[in-house]
């Protein structure tokens, strides 16, 4: 193929491409999936129901080292607690308005990673965070649980919660400028 010909084909290319997204917007080159835009643990004091159908109150707090905290549950010998984490996560999509749209994932479809220093006394399936005090009551002293969630539809959106038992006394943590 001469220079011509090269030159004429990318123009047409480029002139069919501008076309498709004329006439179908941004969908005509994506796979039209609609992003989360935010996905974050709920700050503040949160009011909900248990899986028993009692009211429960969480209150997640930001440190002064900007990170996220929430208390650990108290929880009688013998007994457990169940923390739905879809009641403290803020899930969704706001369009370019401000409007509020439905992602194309739904919150179940977020990845969550638990981790315990006790994992005898704390498991996590489905979005459930359980408390077990099977042989001591809760929360025991050092206990603490650390939950990272990230989105899986390619938004790359990520946040933190810290869970300790008693968040006005987490030491301030500075990072220093390299």
């Amino acid at each position: 193929m001469n220079k011509k010909t090269v030159i004429i084909i990318t123009i047409f290319v480029i002139v069919i491409g501008f076309i498709l997204t004329g006439l179908f917007g941004e969908q005509g080159i994506s796979n039209g999936s609609i992003l989360a835009t935010y996905c974050e643990f709920q700050v503040g004091d949160i009011k909900t129901t248990d899986i028993d159908g009692n009211e429960v109150g969480y209150t997640i707090t930001t440190g002064a080292n900007g990170k996220k905290y929430m208390t650990l549950p108290e929880v009688e010998l013998g007994e457990e607690y169940i923390i739905n984490l879809i009641d403290i996560i803020l899930y969704g999509a706001v369009d370019e308005e401000g409007n509020e749209i439905a992602p194309t994932y739904d919150i179940s479809e977020i990845q969550v990673l638990m981790e315990t220093n006790q994992p005898d006394y704390v498991t996590y399936h489905n979005l459930l965070l359980k408390f077990n005090a099977i042989d001591v009551a809760l929360p025991v002293a050092g206990l603490s649980v650390n939950i990272e969630i990230t989105t899986a539809d390619g938004s790359n959106l990520k946040d933190m919660l810290y869970m300790v038992d008693d968040p006005s006394n987490i030491p301030i943590e500075i990072d220093p400028d390299f």
